[in-house]
């Protein structure tokens, strides 16, 4: 490997027991003198530690690269108070790290250096990144900038002294100490030891953005990719994004606005996302009398000695098992009834914890502890994906159905079986735009693409809510019979109209699809 080397960025040690170094309880005993500590040095022996467990573990590898690429600062940085405990295999990364060094070493690095970190560098010029690194290559060094030379580390020993300034053509780890956290001594949680120095480079609040609001293009389908491609704009004219199904359904382009109908085209449910305010409704734990498999919390916090939990240990320890039955209707105008179809959910597939994790390091006189706690109003959505579920919801032909369709969520529960009547209004499109399996002209203006009307001045007269107010639709309204037990419980309502895009955006390599919301739960549609 070439000895070229540029130390990308600082990053700051975070204790793994920061509870204990940050807020002394009554068990820990004071220093009677105060020792000054070599931080470069721990750091030195660190990084030969790490080098050590990196070259012999590919699950560590491979811990620290998923780590890295989460860039939770906005930097390819990890902090160790939040990557210590968690599991590398059958061990923990910190276990791993002890049985190449000792507890008292680790407990010192810990205690002195509280926001130690381990940079992975993003290399432009070379390719080299965090992303692009196999796991299964074992020559991943480790480094260290000291005072006059950076310290190259490989397998536990000290093989190269690089010049300051070099940029490597292959991938290293950097240990160094954070410097865009620093630690946050309001705080006994080990998840929550540090606080950022600025807003700026909080990059978990866009994460999650970015995971709710784009989608692969997997997951909306090539179909709707390539109507995307026709209709993409949001000014009204005849390349409008609300006429992608015009296209998906008729092959209908913006120069070509006479199509027949694709019979091999489907509509599907892409994904849903459940508010964790829904917990308090579908759990409903004052009712004693209803008889459901419905998961609850049964007990606030979980402890243990030794071992840390693994995440499938954590979700037995709080959770009764059980899952949630949802329950999907989907109203038409082609039928009295809804089409109903089914998704068992377990918590976590819907659901991120947040969970609040004390960790108390271990002693002569008392063994390490490790201490979870859950609280409902912490937890955030999980974006579900729905693409192997197959949840269909059947051709949208506008010679036989309307141009809106409603959906419903209902957590179901066993009860006493009743009916009642739901009043469907909605819009049909005449004879006039679609006769049989072909329609005419895009949206519903029959008259909206004459060759006299061209770019923004061509406005399409599409059919968004269920107003009455074109020639070419008539407004209908009917009774649908929907069948309920007195024990479920209802996720709200939200209407899909045909002229809806599917894709409102691009994002990178992703798309932005339509969102929409019952109050309780969001969902995506797509064709394919």
């Amino acid at each position: 490997m070439s000895a070229v080397i540029l130390i990308c960025g600082t990053m700051t040690v975070a204790s793994c027991s920061s509870e204990d170094n940050i807020v002394l309880s009554e068990d820990d005993v004071l220093p009677t003198e105060t020792v000054k500590v070599d931080k470069n040095a721990l750091m030195n022996q660190f990084a030969q530690t790490l080098s050590k467990v990196v070259r012999e573990n590919q699950k560590v590898r491979e811990l620290v690269k998923n780590e890295a690429i989460k860039q939770f600062d906005k930097n390819y940085d990890v902090l160790w108070i939040e990557a210590c405990d968690k599991m590398a295999g059958d061990a923990t990364f910190r276990e791993l790290m002890v049985a190449k060094s000792s507890e008292e070493f680790m407990a010192s690095v810990e205690q002195n250096v509280p926001l130690l970190n381990i940079l992975f560098p993003k290399i432009s010029m070379f390719d080299v990144s965090a992303e692009n690194y196999d796991s299964s290559d074992e020559e991943l060094p480790v480094v260290v900038s000291n005072d006059d030379f950076n310290a190259l580390y490989f397998d536990g020993e000290l093989t190269d002294s690089l010049e300051k300034g070099l940029v490597p053509s292959f991938n290293v780890l950097v240990v160094n100490e954070n410097n865009r956290v620093v630690v946050d001594r309001l705080s006994r949680s080990a998840t929550v030891g540090y606080a950022f120095i600025d807003s700026e480079f909080d990059n978990t609040a866009s994460q999650m953005m970015t995971r709710r609001l784009s989608v692969d293009a997997s997951v909306v389908g090539s179909k709707a990719i390539a109507a995307y491609g026709y209709f993409y704009k949001d000014d009204g004219s005849n390349e409008s994004k609300a006429l992608q199904r015009d296209y998906i359904y008729y092959g209908m382009t913006p120069t070509s606005t006479q199509g027949y109908f694709n019979q091999n085209v489907t509509e599907y449910l892409s994904f849903i996302e459940i508010d964790p305010k829904a917990y308090f409704l579908i759990t409903d734990t004052k009712d004693k009398n209803k008889n459901t498999d419905d998961p609850e919390i049964k007990q606030s916090s979980a402890s243990r000695k030794k071992r840390d939990f693994t995440t499938e240990e954590l979700i037995n320890e709080f959770w009764t098992r059980g899952c949630y039955n949802l329950r999907i209707e989907l109203v038409t105008s082609t039928s009295t009834k809804p089409m109903v179809k089914y998704l068992a959910l377990s918590p976590d597939d819907i659901w991120e914890f947040n969970l609040e994790r004390h960790y108390r390091h271990g002693t002569l006189f008392r063994k390490k502890k490790f201490t979870y706690y859950i609280d409902v109003n912490k937890f955030t959505p999980k974006r579900y994906y729905l693409t192997s579920k197959n949840i269909s919801f059947g051709k949208w032909n506008l010679s036989d159905e309307s141009l809106s369709r409603d959906i419903l969520f209902i957590e179901e529960d066993p009860g006493e079986t009743y009916t009642e009547k739901y009043i469907f209004e909605t819009i049909n499109v005449d004879g006039s735009k679609v006769s049989g399996n072909v329609k005419f002209g895009l949206g519903k203006d029959a008259n909206a693409n004459s060759n006299t009307n061209q770019g923004a001045k061509n406005k399409v007269d599409v059919a968004i809510s269920g107003e009455n107010n074109s020639s070419t639709t008539e407004k209908i309204t009917q009774e649908i019979t929907i069948s309920r037990t007195n024990k479920d419980d209802n996720l709200g309502m939200a209407k899909i109209y045909f002229y809806d895009p599917i894709i409102e955006g691009r994002s990178g390599s992703e798309y932005v699809t339509k969102v929409y919301n019952t109050g309780v739960v969001s969902f995506g549609v797509t064709a394919i």
